[in-house]
């Protein structure tokens, strides 16, 4: 089973049904496309207030974002990295697999 990435519009579309209503059925995952649709427009709706009031609404996922700053951190030492360095690739792939991102594989040149 594959985890679905959530947009900010969905989680708060989700949230404000729930303010508004409770958790009733159907639940957020069982309800039609159109029906989630119009309360994504409310969370756009609730992002642009917020904002004309100065807040700022942002995810604050724990796993997100370690794994998005694990991602980065990659990248970095990749670009500085002299190709084919086998060292920087492994401590990149260090990084990604202390956040549960899939491994890195690559091989020596020939």
């Amino acid at each position: 089973m594959t985890a679905t990435v959530r947009t900010l519009r969905d989680r708060l579309g989700e949230t404000l049904r729930r303010y508004r209503h409770g958790l009733l059925r159907p639940l957020w995952a069982d309800m039609t496309e159109p029906a989630r649709e119009s309360y994504r427009d409310l969370a756009d709706q609730f992002v642009r207030i917020a904002a004309s009031v100065g807040l700022r609404i942002a995810i604050t996922d724990t796993d997100a974002t370690a794994a998005a700053e694990a991602l980065r951190l990659c990248r970095d030492r990749l670009a500085l990295a002299p190709r084919n360095n086998l060292d920087a690739i492994t401590a990149a792939d260090d990084v990604l697999e202390g956040h549960g991102i899939a491994r890195i594989t690559a091989r020596a040149a020939t």
